[in-house]
C-alpha cells in the first residue's frame, strides 16, 4: 500500500468530516440567533498564564531531595535488573515476557 495515497486519504477524510462540522455549528449559530441558551456560535477561550502553574513550576530545595533520591532508587533497581537479565541470558535460558516483568 502505498503511504503517500493512505495519508493523503486520511487528510481528506478529516477535512470532510471538519467541513461537515463546521457546516453543522454554523446551522446552528444562524437557528439560535437569539441567544436565549448561551450558544456563542463558536468555541472560544481565553488564553493566559496562569500564576497557579507559575508556582508549581519552581520547586523548593526538600522537593529537589525527593526527586533525586527517586531517581537514585529508580536507577538502582534498574541496574539490578540488567544485571539479573544478563546472568539469566549468560546461563542460556529462554526468558518470557512474564519471567521478565
Amino acid at each position: 500500500m502505498d503511504v503517500s495515497s493512505l495519508n493523503a486519504v486520511i487528510v481528506n477524510t478529516f477535512n470532510s468530516a471538519y467541513e461537515r462540522y463546521y457546516e453543522s455549528l454554523e446551522s446552528k449559530r444562524k437557528s439560535k440567533s437569539d441567544n436565549s441558551n448561551g450558544w456563542s456560535g463558536a468555541a472560544t477561550g481565553v488564553y493566559r498564564v496562569s500564576p497557579v502553574s507559575l508556582a508549581k513550576a519552581v520547586e523548593n530545595d526538600p522537593e529537589l531531595e525527593d526527586m533525586q533520591s527517586c531517581h537514585l532508587r529508580d536507577a538502582t533497581g534498574l541496574v539490578q535488573f540488567w544485571v539479573w537479565m544478563e546472568e539469566k541470558i549468560n546461563e542460556n535460558l529462554k526468558l518470557t515476557e512474564v519471567e521478565v516483568a
